[in-house]
């Protein structure tokens, strides 16, 4: 008991101090004495006592709550010589104490430190000098290596692992995790989901330009929003600087893979403060053209009877010509209140619009039938956040506020597709085949691939439309949110501390659109030589207008694949050996569409797009209220050690309106509304422990328990009922759960630094995470009456089973009983070597290895066989039931990796980087048979850079030097049979750049 009680006694010591002495203060900057660069992440302590703080990004400390008498004061920067000066503290004064620091470099050797060694420099010393596990990105590495996006720059840091789009990365994963587990921030204000149905952010719409640094959280404290299981990604801004800047960065940019010259970025900053440097003002601004295009294969396979053998069944080539646009705006206005506060609005804008077309033609095995098909997209995205915050002073205490709204949409409001067919036929006296594809020898459907190409006919006179399809979505996301946190230093006895309380309150909503119509050609009865006008009025189609005036069709009036070509139509040799032949033309698709998308059949009196509502089931829209609150303390024992413990409860209350479905008439889906309600409330506490043996190691421990939130689709009240009759689909019932918990989980968290102005940085550490409640998703389990269902806890419409005795596919998400486990390791050495002689000093080194292991449970079908007895003989009848099998994650590499070097001398700097990503499993099969893979992925990167004069600098990017393809692979985990699925390769791009600076 006595134990006990003494436990409790330290933690309550530890997170509620009462006993508060007379105080005053310490503030200042630290720069570097060459340069007069701010120096991030300096350390300020008063020596003998274990008081102290850290220079912020604007290089600014202050150190508060310091009692009255003299001090001795040391500030240190790792790669600098460190200062010290004597202090006379009087209570309620606040001195002004500013620091110039030199570089510890061997005596008599002169050294020019580069922006790049500075950042590097500055991200060392702020995560040595965080009060938790963090990464940082500083602001040079950010504008200066040839990373496309934010993503790409995150990719380099320990424990992140990329997914990929358009050739470069868009989303991360963090420790294993996918974003669901992971937030993403703009100086503490949470970003909106760019997903339609996940918590995904497409970091690839984020400019770059206007960032000072990127934080990556992998321990969160109290004073964070908890849904960060993986960690918190943070984008940092500044203040406006003291004298004016004015730079624009100009980029042209060469694609190999389209030898494209026509690309560009520009990138323009401007900041100034006014009224006495009371009031600041920045704005930035960035627009920029890629060229993102690609050519691919895709092999799909099929096995024999019993699994025995295996058989290509297709072979498939594509090219996707992409445009993708970026353009981007802030405005970031500072006022330096009387209390030494400031208060900051900020408004920022990022736009991506991609306009792409896939063009891909087969080559089949398994069916003589040759299809070509070409989709054209338009796809835009926004990220547009605003807030107001503050800190300020009041009383010995501080106050961080923020009233915020962010908003992301994400819209497609172009998705045309159009199917061609070009039947087998043979001539029956010479044998010869005239259209289609002859049958492939058995000894060659195994590949090579290219070998298959002479056996097309290539017949395109023959060919005609199949049907086509118009697709559209819209997405919305929008949050608007309000915290603040008061924060008061405090001495007790020989320790020192902070308290620190707050809240937060934030309203998001969600919302899902799409459409779907399909005009079905291959019969000649859906084709229209009439159109409905806006009043309903039908006239003839104009077909001169949109470029088919001498349109060719089939005496069953089906369109010919030769109005889609050019006369003489190209040829595309994919990876250079596979012919995509022909090249439909894009232009001719979309002239399509303006011509026919309001056709109208005047025989079936219907619509030639006709309009089909399964998709109906997919709108949706939602609104999360959490209400947060939180507890947390900081205690230094001397300069040996510091204890944060904190609390944070969080409160859900949701609302969900969708669609469903209880029956099935006349072959069309009947929707109708429904909405539900739910509340949850999470209470979660964290610690964490840094100890410092010694004045060239660090220790640290974290213990904290976060959340993750249930992607926005599988929450909803659906209860979608389909038949076999629409579209081929089988009899399949699709339900919802808006009473799915939210997933918990402990993380543990171990991180050991090692540091000198010799070695640099060298750090290790360890995770475990361990999820509870994960929510996962049973996609089509085969059941027939209701002992499932009942089991499953699934409320029947009417209590009666939608297709009485009939078999039927069920889909659903469901909390796992099983826990997902996360554990691994990372390492990390970043160092220049400006303590060598020679030119041996201009060298900067920076690699890190990360080994991540998942343990999860998949959900999946087993076979059981029940024995019946019919006329006295036993029946033995199979019955599938509901399994979870022991998986790991998908999108989660078990090993990946940095590496980059530079070399440093008056002002150039070059760094040769290379990324590494091992494969990782993509999806899972029910069975194990057809599992994808996403091969492992390796890059070599070269950034060069000049500086001319003090205005005038170049620079040179070369990305994918290697022009490293990517590619999934057909796993069959069964027999261990491995077989390419698909690859796709962007090709080698450069930047050839120029940055002005005034």
């Amino acid at each position: 008991m006595r134990t006990s009680r003494f436990t409790t006694y330290l933690f309550l010591l530890g997170l509620f101090p009462t006993i508060l002495f007379s105080q005053g203060k310490l503030k200042g900057t630290v720069t570097d004495a060459q340069t007069s660069d701010v120096l991030i992440g300096s350390n300020i302590v008063l020596l003998g006592t274990s008081i102290g703080a850290a220079a912020n990004i604007e290089g600014e400390y202050s150190v508060t709550a310091i009692p009255p008498g003299e001090y001795t004061v040391k500030c240190s920067f790792l790669g600098y010589k460190s200062k010290e000066t004597k202090v006379t503290v009087i209570d309620g004064k606040t001195i002004e104490l500013n620091f110039e620091l030199t570089l510890d470099i061997v005596e008599g050797e002169e050294v020019i430190i580069t922006a790049q060694a500075l950042g590097q420099a500055a991200a060392i010393n702020q995560q040595l000098t965080s009060q938790t596990i963090v990464n940082v990105v500083s602001e040079q590495k950010i504008q200066e290596l040839p990373d496309a996006n934010a993503a790409e720059a995150l990719g380099r840091l320990p424990g992140v692992s990329v997914t990929r789009s358009g050739g470069e990365a868009n989303k991360i994963v963090l420790r294993g995790l996918n974003q669901k587990f992971t937030t993403v921030t703009v100086d503490g204000i949470k970003l909106s989901p760019t997903e339609a149905d996940s918590r995904g952010i497409d970091l690839s719409t984020i400019s770059q330009g206007s960032l000072s640094g990127i934080e990556l959280f992998k321990a969160i404290t109290a004073d964070k929003d908890a849904e960060a299981i993986g960690g918190n990604v943070n984008f940092v801004t500044r203040t406006a600087p003291e004298e004016r800047s004015l730079r624009l960065d100009s980029y042209g940019s060469y694609n190999k893979l389209d030898d494209d010259y026509g690309q560009y970025n520009f990138v323009f900053r401007y900041g100034e403060r006014f009224f006495d440097n009371l009031f600041g003002v920045q704005v930035f601004g960035n627009a920029e053209r890629r060229n993102r295009s690609s050519e691919s294969t895709n092999s799909p396979w099929f096995y024999k009877s019993g699994f025995t053998d295996y058989e290509l069944d297709d072979f498939t080539v594509e090219y996707k010509p992409e445009e993708r646009k970026r353009y981007g705006g802030k405005l970031l206005l500072d006022y330096r209140t009387p209390d030494k506060g400031v208060l900051k609005f900020n408004i920022e804008l990022n736009n991506t619009d991609r306009k792409n077309s896939t063009i891909s033609r087969n080559y089949p095995v398994k069916t003589p039938v040759i299809n070509y098909n070409i989709r054209s997209q338009d796809i835009n995205t926004d990220i547009f956040n605003a807030s107001l915050q503050g800190e300020n002073y009041l009383l010995g205490w501080q106050a961080n506020w923020s009233l915020s709204f962010v908003e992301s949409n994400s819209d497609k409001p172009y998705d045309h597709e159009m199917a061609f067919i070009e039947p087998s036929s043979v001539d029956f006296q010479t044998g010869e085949v005239i259209s289609g594809m002859a049958v492939v020898p058995t000894n060659q459907r195994k590949g090579p691939f290219e070998d298959l190409i002479p056996y097309a006919a290539n017949n395109f006179d023959l060919a005609y439309a199949d049907r086509a399809k118009f697709r559209t979505s819209s997405n919305i996301d929008n949050e608007k949110a309000f915290f603040l946190n008061l924060k008061k230093d405090y001495n007790l006895w020989s320790m020192s501390g902070e308290l620190k309380v707050g809240g937060k309150y934030r309203s998001k909503y969600h919302r899902t659109n799409t459409s779907y119509a399909e005009a079905l050609y291959y019969d000649g009865t859906d084709y229209s030589n009439f159109v409905k006008l806006d009043d309903g009025t039908v006239v003839p189609k104009d077909f001169a207008k949109y470029g088919f005036g001498d349109i060719r069709i089939t005496g069953a009036n089906q369109i010919l694949f030769p109005n889609f070509l050019d006369a003489s139509p190209e040829t595309r040799n994919i990876y250079d050996k596979y012919a995509l032949n022909p090249l439909i033309l894009e232009e001719r698709l979309r002239a399509w569409y303006d011509l026919s998308i309001n056709g109208y059949n005047d025989v079936k009196k219907q619509d030639e797009y006709d309009l089909n509502n399964a998709e109906d089931g997919q709108r949706y829209n939602l609104t999360e209220n959490v209400t947060a609150g939180y507890l947390m303390n900081t205690l230094n024992l001397g300069d040996l050690a510091t204890f944060i413990a904190g609390v944070r409860i969080e409160n859900d209350n949701n609302e969900y309106n969708a669609l469903f479905s209880p029956r099935v008439a006349n072959e069309f889906t009947i929707f109708q509304d429904t909405s539900s309600t739910f509340s949850e409330t999470n209470v979660l506490p964290n610690f964490h422990l840094i100890l410092r043996p010694t004045d060239f190691m660090n220790l640290r421990f974290a213990v904290y328990k976060g959340i993750a939130r249930p992607n926005f689709n599988l929450k909803l009240p659906t209860y979608i009922v389909g038949d076999q009759d629409q579209a081929g689909l089988e009899n399949f019932l699709k339900v919802g759960d808006s009473k799915l918990k939210n997933a918990t989980a402990w993380n543990y968290e171990i991180n050991t630094q090692f540091y000198s102005n010799t070695i640099g940085l060298l750090s290790i550490s360890a995770f475990y995470k361990e999820i509870k409640n994960d929510v996962k998703y049973m996609s089509g389990l085969n059941i027939s009456g209701r002992e499932i269902i009942d089991s499953i806890g699934i409320e029947l419409y009417q209590d009666k089973l939608p297709f009485n005795d009939a078999t039927f596919n069920l889909y659903y998400p469901f909390n796992s009983d099983n826990p997902t486990r996360v554990w691994g390791f990372e390492f990390e050495h970043q160092a220049n070597f400006r303590f060598l002689p020679g030119l041996l000093k201009n060298i900067v080194l920076d690699y890190n290895v990360s080994i991540v292991r998942t343990e999860t449970y998949s959900p999946a079908e087993k076979i059981v066989l029940d024995t019946t007895l019919i006329g006295g003989f036993p029946i033995v009848k199979p019955r599938e039931v509901p399994v979870e099998d022991k998986t790991v994650l998908e999108n989660s590499p078990e090993l990946f990796g940095n590496f980059a070097i530079g070399y440093d001398i008056a002002g150039f700097s070059a760094r040769l980087s290379y990324f590494y990503q091992d494969q990782f499993y993509n999806s899972f099969s029910a069975d194990n048979r057809t599992n994808k893979v996403q091969i492992s992925f390796s890059r070599w990167d070269l950034s060069l850079k000049q500086i001319i004069t003090d205005n005038f600098t170049v620079g040179l990017n070369i990305n994918n030097i290697s022009n490293t393809e990517e590619g999934v692979d057909q796993y069959n985990d069964e027999a261990g049979w491995k077989l390419q699925n698909s690859t796709i390769r962007y090709g080698t791009t450069a930047d050839l750049w120029l940055r002005v600076s005034l």
